[in-house]
């Protein structure tokens, strides 16, 4: 029983595993967390993001961002609502060599707040407007620049 933990310990070492967002999911944001384990022994780490399945190298939404001393990265403008994107994270080693974690795939829901915005002002500070409505029973969430970026 005692080496069977150690050779559970040790797999799971070996294989690190993407985290966030689960494979398969639908979001009901477009502010997306993506997250991952630890790979040991590596240097820094490349995100990439396709809304093609069979190309996520090649037709990429976000290619090669280079995230380092972190094991999550927020994209905040480039998902849309009800869309497939597909994801995978290539940690680095010291050594040269490198690993891939994916690829896994979630999708975004609908916008369901219909918001409109008015700006009167050119100097909009950065922020966040939450909403709900009693009726509809939904609230939502909306960017400075309009745009609905969580829903319920």
């Amino acid at each position: 029983m005692k080496l069977f933990s150690i050779i559970l310990i040790f797999i799971s070492f070996c294989h690190a595993l993407l985290l966030k967002p689960l494979d398969g999911s639908t979001l009901n944001q477009i502010h997306i967390l993506f997250e991952w384990e630890q790979v040991p022994n590596n240097s820094f780490y490349v995100l990439d993001l396709s809304d093609n399945p069979n190309d996520i190298d090649g037709d990429c939404i976000i290619c090669d961002q280079y995230v380092s001393e972190s094991l999550i990265y927020i994209e905040k403008n480039l998902i849309q609502w009800n869309k497939t994107y597909y994801w995978k994270v290539i940690a680095y080693g010291n050594n040269g060599e490198n690993v891939t974690l994916g690829p896994f795939s979630f999708t975004t829901n609908s916008p369901i707040a219909n918001t409109t915005t008015n700006s009167f002002e050119n100097n909009i500070q950065e922020g966040l407007t939450i909403f709900g409505s009693f009726f509809d029973y939904y609230s939502a969430v909306i960017d400075h620049d309009g745009r609905e970026i969580w829903n319920s």
